[in-house]
């Protein structure tokens, strides 16, 4: 149960990673542009 929630709580940070630099990287090209 604790490695389930452990891993669940690993792949939603690394989504938001993801997604954060994926919205970031528009942002400087949308800027740049």
């Amino acid at each position: 149960m604790r490695f389930a929630r452990g891993l669940l709580i690993f792949s939603y940070g690394l989504f938001t990673i993801a997604a954060q630099t994926l919205l970031f990287r528009e942002f400087i090209t949308t800027f740049e542009g």
